[in-house]
């Protein structure tokens, strides 16, 4: 129980948009494979591939190409939890619903020049229908992290082929963290149902932070682009009262994670889009996710890839398939519980309506693949089963 003890004074933080749990809700540690529901059906393909104002949040000189517009997006994620802590017998369970609303909106200046603000976010979380431990008179286990970017953008372009494009990200977080077990120094029953109490709460707690993004877009050819993204890390406050308990490992401070990539798009006829991005996301380098006494989130490497193709006038399909390398591993999974997220690959697809030459309304979808995480060492009864999808729908419209 040594161990149990330190994993819990670390606690729970991963990134989720816009003021509801998002992600432990993606299949990018606490990332969605793509802020943009256009791009995420796509499997995520951005960086080279600028399609709307919301790209913007993947690579800020994607909006050097999309012109006036305003994005509007709302995606509807559904997680359901089957884990086990402890002991293979202590179930924790929970199917929820949330509804998380992205945007973007850009000015083109003048020829060479826009101005333009994306909306997105990211998170993760763990809620479930029962106490994290069955001691009768403790509260349902709750844990949820939240940050929101605001990140207003300028792009300028260089040549006739090359715009480069740079965001400030204003980030604003939230953590609750409610109905925490930890033992109380009385002996432990085999069955878990006594030797411990819950740590006192503290509500939603704020924080914040700022950082930023670069990007560059390069047409090589008129049908093929190159892209490149660099988002520094950024560090946020103090999560008042948590610096106390949960996050006292890291004075109640935490971290969003520096990441980098590169991406392509070829179309080789004028209604097919191929594109592809490789991305860098250093989980391994932040307080929280990064320490080996609590998450043990690793640097991982992400291939996302995805198709577009026009109909006719009226309709455009997407598909799409992200694959990453796993954030975490089995030695984890006693404090991954708090935000669990275990599917790194995913397969996505979509459609846009082109209601008319100004309008447009889109649906894409993002179905995680299973990927059941058994626990080891230390975490050996803590077994990771959570199911992860989004549903999305965005009206666009250019002026």
């Amino acid at each position: 129980m040594k161990r149990f003890r330190r994993a819990m004074a670390p606690l729970a933080m991963s990134c989720v948009p816009f003021a509801i749990p998002m992600s432990a809700w993606g299949a990018l540690g606490a990332q969605p494979d793509s802020y943009s529901p256009l791009l995420m059906g796509m499997g995520g393909a951005s960086i080279a591939n600028p399609v709307d104002a919301i790209s913007g949040a993947e690579n800020p000189a994607n909006l050097s190409k999309v012109g006036n517009r305003a994005d509007f997006a709302t995606l509807l994620l559904t997680t359901d939890q089957n884990n086990t802590y402890l002991s293979p017998k202590n179930q924790l369970s929970g199917l929820k619903f949330f509804v998380i609303p992205s945007g973007g909106f850009n000015f083109q200046y003048d020829s060479k020049t826009t101005f333009g603000v994306v909306v997105s976010g990211e998170g993760a979380g763990g809620l479930y229908n029962q106490s994290g431990v069955p001691v009768p008179g403790l509260s349902h286990s709750t844990t949820i992290f939240v940050a929101n970017f605001i990140s207003p953008t300028v792009t300028r372009k260089l040549t006739d082929n090359l715009a480069v494009g740079v965001s400030l990200n204003l980030v604003s977080a939230a953590f609750l963290a409610r109905g925490v077990a930890v033992p109380d120094g009385q002996p432990i029953a085999a069955d878990l149902s006594s030797g411990f109490s819950q740590l006192p709460g503290h509500g939603m707690r704020f924080a914040y932070g700022a950082g930023f993004r670069l990007g560059a877009l390069w047409d090589v050819l008129p049908t093929l682009s190159v892209g490149a993204s660099y988002t520094s890390k950024t560090a946020l406050s103090r999560f008042s009262g948590y610096n106390r308990d949960v996050l006292a490992s890291s004075d109640g401070r935490g971290d969003l994670p520096e990441e980098y990539g590169v991406g392509v798009s070829w179309r080789p006829t004028s209604a097919l889009t191929l594109a592809a991005d490789y991305l860098r996301i250093n989980w391994g380098n932040t307080r929280v996710f990064g320490n080996p006494e609590s998450f043990g989130y690793r640097n991982i490497n992400a291939g996302r890839f995805g198709a577009s193709y026009d109909i006719d006038n009226r309709w455009t399909v997407r598909t799409g398939y992200m694959v990453s390398g796993q954030w975490s591993d089995s030695a984890h999974t006693m404090t991954n519980v708090l935000g669990p997220v275990t599917q790194n690959r995913s397969v996505t697809g979509g459609f846009t309506c082109h209601v008319d030459k100004t309008q447009d309304i889109s649906f894409s979808f993002d179905y995680g693949l299973p990927n059941k995480v058994y626990g080891t060492g230390a975490s050996t009864g803590t077994n990771l089963d959570t199911s992860i999808n989004f549903y999305a729908l965005q009206y666009s419209r250019k002026f």
